[in-house]
């Protein structure tokens, strides 16, 4: 990932500078990456716009990883932001960049459906996480769902309306309790493993929640809450002493909606490379037999949303063209980054390792190329690199 700084020197840095810590000076670089998105016309009027007072918007030229950088400057100061890819692979792809390029923007990905799974704890794990990341849309501040095409047709889980209060200190009927967790569609299992499950051994009640990270232990005296506190499954050591928790509910028929529907009325809509998300969506719904209409309504709600589209090539306008470029292609990082640093760019490269990053640091130092102000080495990985 390299840039073109205002005030760029050419000069190359020089052998024997002492190499910085990874992830030394990224912050500055990273900074640098978003002015220099916002120094794009395109890019800027749109990122100073009111979306809600504006026809949708189209932006060409986001090249690859790029597209996250955007969308990353982009999604700040909105509330909540939806960024729909084609399919799960790039949605997955898009996560990492944006983990990458804005580390501070809160990010869920919404899982796809598990096809094929037997009633169990593997399907149960797949619906709370799916809820978990759909509960995203509704939490305060900045912040983005990424969901890929596929998830657009499904009939996604609708949050429990209702839910069981529990209060440290205050009264609770075992068996009542236990027949209203077991009636709403909890299994009772000897230990807790998945969402949906419940434990009870004697005054200790063990429920791992739906739309949750971590069950929770509900410790009885007589009629009573004792103690209340979340735990880690495979340890069984106790994360978190709580006051009170509210559990939801969710009986095995949970009405369902698809994800247009479930939108709230100010969410943002963001599509990422829209030709390629109309031919994984007909593809999606040629093997599972949804109507091309629907593909077509479906489309066609979430476009009157407000937001826009994001394209990986230029449209040819130039008033909506951010015209970012591929780093180029795969060769000796040597060579790449000597030519880069010639050229007057500053540099950040992302290994998936420490100790990768250690060692590309040493390669470049023999190279007469060592890490500095200008060029950085650290552990983080992006789907692919760009250039300004």
């Amino acid at each position: 990932m390299t840039k073109t700084p205002e005030e760029a020197g050419a000069d190359r840095p020089r052998a024997g500078a002492g190499r910085r810590d990874a992830g030394a000076g990224s912050v500055e670089l990273r900074a640098e990456l978003f002015a220099a998105m916002a120094a794009r016309p395109a890019f800027a009027a749109v990122a100073a716009a009111d979306w809600r007072r504006i026809e949708r918007f189209e932006l060409g030229g986001l090249w690859s990883s790029s597209a996250a950088l955007a969308v990353g400057a982009l999604a700040t100061g909105r509330g909540r932001v939806v960024v729909v890819l084609p399919d799960p692979e790039s949605a997955e792809g898009f996560a990492l960049d944006l983990g990458a390029l804005a580390p501070d923007l809160d990010v869920a990905l919404l899982p796809v459906e598990e096809e094929g799974l037997p009633d169990g704890p593997e399907l149960r794990a797949n619906r709370s996480e799916r809820l978990v990341a759909l509960a995203a849309l509704d939490t305060p501040g900045d912040g983005v769902l990424l969901v890929s095409g596929a998830s657009l047709l499904e009939a996604l889980p609708a949050a429990p309306a209702e839910r069981l209060h529990v209060v440290r200190g205050g009264p609770l009927d075992r068996d009542a309790f236990v027949s209203t967790l077991v009636e709403s569609g909890f299994d009772r299992v000897a230990l807790v493993a998945a969402p949906g499950e419940l434990s009870v051994r004697g005054d200790i009640l063990d429920v791992y929640p739906w739309a949750s990270t971590a069950p929770v232990r509900i410790e009885l005296l007589d009629d009573e809450v004792e103690e209340l506190r979340r735990f880690e499954v495979d340890s069984q050591v106790s994360v978190d002493v709580l006051d009170e928790v509210s559990l939801p509910l969710a009986g095995r028929g949970t009405a369902t909606r698809r994800l247009h529907e479930l939108l709230p009325a100010d969410a943002h809509v963001l599509v990422v490379d829209p030709p390629r998300l109309e031919d994984r969506l007909a593809e999606a719904a040629f093997l599972h037999d949804v109507a091309p209409k629907t593909v077509e309504v479906v489309l066609r709600r979430l476009r009157e949303r407000p937001g826009g589209e994001l394209f990986a090539l230029d449209l040819g306008r130039p008033a909506h063209d951010v015209s970012i470029a591929s780093a180029g292609e795969a060769r000796a990082a040597e060579a790449a980054v000597a030519d880069w640093i010639d050229a007057g760019r500053a540099v950040l490269l992302l290994c998936d390792t420490d100790a990768e990053a250690e060692r590309l640091s040493e390669v470049l130092a023999a190279a007469e190329l060592p890490p500095g102000p200008r060029l950085h080495v650290e552990r983080g990985r992006l789907s692919a690199g760009f250039a300004f």
